[in-house]
């Protein structure tokens, strides 16, 4: 009898520690850019990242109270509004981040506000937001700053995976087992027998790396370092596509959590800098640059930007 797919024999432990000498390698080859599809930046990435570093050792040094509850549950409603219209944007202009507000606030069921601004299929998309919410609640905590310690792994991401899919399909926190394709995209999946050893390589990768970050003395290098490494798990995940639905948000879940240590977090990659291409084709593009056999640069410099306006915005809430 043979064994596993994906069961440790010496040829599939020679193909996990290539997949992590990739992940390394990968790693090496990734900066954050100077111009950002076609256009400069304002500010030169390092500046960004000091900012980062200021705004993150300002809010380590502060004690969270009452008085700071409008604006994390701001925070998070802009989180959810971001990925809500990124993903499944309503096919009408109208305050979304009004009802996240509400949603977060009260807990009320927002169908009908949704099905009243003519959103499609609103009792699905509120079950979506309303699972979203929990998920998020479950990892940085109802008062939205209390972080969980589960250990970043296979096992969380498939829990991440039950939380946002409870209800919406039969397959919450399963691998896929069957090849699929991006609509519109030129992205390649992984093999559904390969999925496995690919995560188990992924998450060892980020977890020696982030090993390795916790030692850098210097803030900035620190997050910087920090910021490239999770550029890297998140490209590989998402090319992974462990499930039939629902990487992306999972995917942006376990973003913030590799990241919580150096950033404000949850952050949405919500970014738009080309009136031209909406989020998702931002983010699309970006993903694809590395599909194309290039390092996830431009994808970088968009969690850079993201992580950036978070912080920024938080801080100006806060004071």
């Amino acid at each position: 009898m043979s064994a596993p797919a994906n069961a440790l024999t010496p040829q599939n432990s020679a193909r996990l520690a290539g997949y992590v000498e990739s992940h390394q390698a990968t790693l090496r080859d990734t900066n954050f850019m100077r111009t950002f599809y076609n256009r400069p930046f304002e500010r030169d990435p390092a500046v960004l990242i000091r900012r980062l570093v200021d705004i993150r050792q300002k809010l380590n040094g502060r004690l969270f109270d009452e008085t700071d509850v409008g604006a994390l549950h701001l925070l998070f409603a802009q989180y959810i509004n971001e990925i809500w219209i990124s993903e499944i944007p309503p096919q009408k202009k109208f305050n979304t981040l009004e009802v996240m507000v509400a949603l977060l606030e009260s807990g009320a069921d927002v169908t009908d506000t949704l099905r009243a601004e003519g959103v499609d299929r609103p009792d699905r998309v509120a079950l979506k937001l309303r699972n979203l919410v929990e998920a998020a609640r479950h990892l940085f905590g109802a008062d939205f700053h209390t972080h969980c310690e589960e250990p970043f792994s296979v096992a969380l991401a498939i829990d991440i995976h039950r939380r946002i899919g409870r209800e919406l399909f039969d397959h919450a926190g399963t691998f896929r087992d069957r090849m699929v394709s991006a609509r519109g995209s030129s992205i390649l999946y992984a093999r559904p027998e390969s999925i496995q050893l690919r995560l188990q390589a992924l998450f060892s990768f980020a977890a020696s790396e982030s090993a390795l970050c916790k030692k850098i003395a210097n803030a900035e290098e620190r997050t910087s370092r920090s910021l490239l490494m999770a550029t890297v798990f998140l490209s590989e995940f998402l090319r992974i596509h462990p499930f039939l639905n629902g990487n992306g948000r999972t995917a942006r879940l376990l973003l913030s959590v590799l990241l919580a240590d150096v950033a404000v977090v949850p952050f949405s990659l919500y970014i738009s800098t080309d009136p031209k291409l909406s989020p998702r084709s931002l983010y699309v593009n970006a993903l694809e640059q590395r599909n194309d056999g290039f390092a996830p640069s431009v994808l970088a410099t968009m969690i850079l930007v993201s992580a950036h306006q978070t912080a920024s915005t938080l801080d100006y809430h806060l004071n």
